[in-house]
């Protein structure tokens, strides 16, 4: 089984941020990679959401690239 790539990886590749959504309500939230412990998984960052209702929900998990931003 292929390992779901990490903090620490994504942040080797330059990535400081994820993007989050709902697949239920569609909500959307970015959030920062800074301070997310290094192994975290990056599929569980949705598991730190802090809209309790969207955890009881289908959370899914993007990585974006802001550095240009």
């Amino acid at each position: 089984m292929v390992q779901p790539a990490t903090v620490d990886s994504d942040r080797a590749r330059g990535l400081q941020r994820a993007e989050t959504w709902c697949n239920d309500c569609l909500h959307h939230a970015e959030i920062s990679m800074e301070g997310l412990p290094e192994d975290l998984p990056i599929p569980d960052i949705c598991l730190r959401l802090p809209l309790l209702e969207m955890r009881q929900q289908e959370p899914d998990v993007s990585r974006q690239d802001r550095r240009a931003l």
